[in-house]
């Protein structure tokens, strides 16, 4: 039971990061504010909360 609790909290970590992610590059492309750090910080969300969703398939969901 404690296995599948954390399991859940990284899956969940990595939802609330890409939807971090999507809100941060709407609010960029409507403010028109892209640089190249916006662009690095985008990437690197995006890097974070895909290992995540990795993580959780790799790990935690191979047996289901």
């Amino acid at each position: 039971m404690n296995n599948n609790k954390k399991s859940r909290k990284i899956l969940i970590n990595g939802i609330i990061l890409a939807a971090a992610d999507l809100l941060l590059m709407v609010y960029f492309t409507l403010d028109s504010l892209w640089s190249i750090a916006t662009v690095l910080i985008a990437l690197l969300i995006a890097g974070v909360s895909g290992l995540q969703f990795w993580i959780f398939y790799e790990f935690f969901n191979k047996g289901k």
